[in-house]
């Protein structure tokens, strides 16, 4: 039987979607990247040619947060974060598992909601301080709007997937039959 796809099956499917994707996880790899280079080469003059580079804290500081934000809107997304899953497991009506993992996901984007609140506020009170870095004098809010910027796209995430949960069918919350192994003898 081909079950035809979803809306929200449908969207994740576009483009768009997959280009937004694609853009974060470049951004988030050249992160990675630059933090990685930064840190090795003030490691490398710190300890061969004793002296450091005093700024390259302020560049890790910016990087470091924007790379652990863009990784969590990443991480709601694709629904990895990591999370201890006994109940829903333990549930064995598609039914009740269904409307556990909406609940799930309803206190989820909640919780996230209230955290966005505060994450406007401290943005919108750090961007009107007009606050710059010691060294390199650059606006504080480089580093500060990534905790924005990662709250509201974790929270348009969860959203997604409790409205892609509620209407999904319940049958589709079955557990993954996990494949047997061979008996003794046979070959898998």
């Amino acid at each position: 039987m081909n079950k035809a796809k979803s809306p929200f099956d449908r969207l994740r499917a576009t483009k768009g979607w997959k280009a937004v994707i694609k853009v974060l996880r470049v951004v988030e790899a050249i992160d990675v990247l630059v933090v990685v280079l930064l840190i090795f080469a003030n490691t490398v003059s710190r300890y061969v040619f004793k002296t450091s580079f005093i700024w390259v804290e302020e560049i890790l500081t910016i990087c470091a947060l924007w790379m652990y934000f863009i990784g969590a809107v990443l991480g709601a997304e694709e629904e990895s974060h990591i999370k201890g899953d006994l109940v829903s497991s333990s549930i064995k009506s598609p039914k009740a598992r269904k409307w556990f993992v909406v609940v799930v996901s309803l206190v989820t984007f909640v919780s996230c909601m209230f955290f966005v609140y505060w994450a406007v506020i401290y943005c919108k009170n750090q961007f009107a301080l007009h606050m710059t870095t010691q060294y390199l004098h650059l606006p504080k809010i480089t580093s500060q709007f990534a905790v924005g910027f990662g709250m509201v796209g974790m929270a348009f995430y969860w959203l997604f997937h409790l409205l892609r949960y509620i209407t999904k069918d319940p049958a589709e919350f079955l557990p993954e039959e996990v494949p047997a192994e061979g008996k003794e003898g046979e070959e898998p």
